[in-house]
């Protein structure tokens, strides 16, 4: 293998992964990007099928704010790849960068001279990661919201997915008592309490629902979203019968959590402006 860019001391970590990768058949490129825009070289990348995985060496841990910048562009383009700096095992380690490494998703591998890389922090794939837009606000469940994230990202994908689902019909639901109790709606409260999520989101969205000089406060977009958000439940209920359909669920997964953390910023925006 030749290198340019990676030092010297550096430069037996990178064989040594990528002498285990190759056994067990990934194609190796040293010293490339991802991507074109990608905003740095890494030493290695990995690639199987349509599996990437991107290897730093380094002969000292060092998360660097370029090796960072790498790792927040992985994530906020969603690439399909795994992230990894790569020590010698006699390196010493700082608990500061680890920590970051881990908030970002970055793994570590320690690499011995006669051993098989040793993976010590698991490294996310960053296709399954959640990011949440700045422009997005939840005001005084921003903490809880957030916890859903970090459950989803933290591999309880079903549990963080459920979590985001119950909270879109609890806010549904809240806006359709709200509009019931200032009557706007012709459906009765005991009505409103007794339907379920997909007909309080009809309700709401209907013109027929409401009274003379009342417009819906769902539109025709609002409504196929949430629709189509509700519909989630039925992922997580849905168990993978092979590994390639275990991998198109994840995918699922990953845009419905996206829907349902921007339709939960909408809602939540909404019954604001009920107040």
């Amino acid at each position: 293998m030749k290198f340019a860019f990676t030092p010297e001391e550096a430069r037996p970590i990178a064989k040594n992964v990528a002498k285990y990768y190759k056994s067990i058949r990934y194609n190796i490129s040293e010293e490339a990007k991802i991507t074109n825009d990608a905003p740095l070289l890494t030493t290695l990348i990995l690639k199987k099928a349509n599996t990437f995985i991107l290897v730093e060496a380094q002969s000292t841990l060092i998360y660097s704010p370029p090796i960072q910048k790498l790792a927040h562009f992985l994530s906020q383009k969603r690439i399909n790849a795994r992230f990894f700096i790569a020590i010698p095992q006699e390196s010493s380690i700082s608990a500061h960068d680890f920590k970051q490494m881990k908030t970002d998703g970055v793994g570590l591998f320690i690499v011995s001279a006669d051993e098989n890389p040793h993976e010590l922090q698991i490294a996310k794939n960053f296709a399954l990661q959640i990011n949440v837009a700045p422009e997005l606000s939840f005001g005084y469940q921003k903490r809880e919201i957030l916890s859903y994230v970090e459950k989803f990202n933290g591999g309880e994908r079903k549990g963080g997915l459920q979590d985001i689902c119950e909270k879109g019909e609890e806010l549904t639901r809240k806006l359709a008592e709200k509009v019931s109790n200032k009557k706007w709606i012709k459906p009765k409260r005991q009505n409103i309490d007794g339907a379920d999520w997909c007909s309080l989101i009809n309700i709401l969205a209907s013109n027929e629902q409401y009274k003379r000089g009342k417009k819906p406060i769902f539109d025709q977009v609002l409504k196929a979203d949430l629709h189509s958000f509700r519909n989630a439940r039925n992922l997580v209920d849905h168990a993978a019968r092979n590994p390639g359909e275990k991998k198109r669920l994840q995918r699922q997964f990953t845009d419905k959590m996206y829907l349902g953390i921007r339709l939960v910023s909408e809602l939540l925006a909404l019954l604001r402006k009920l107040r």
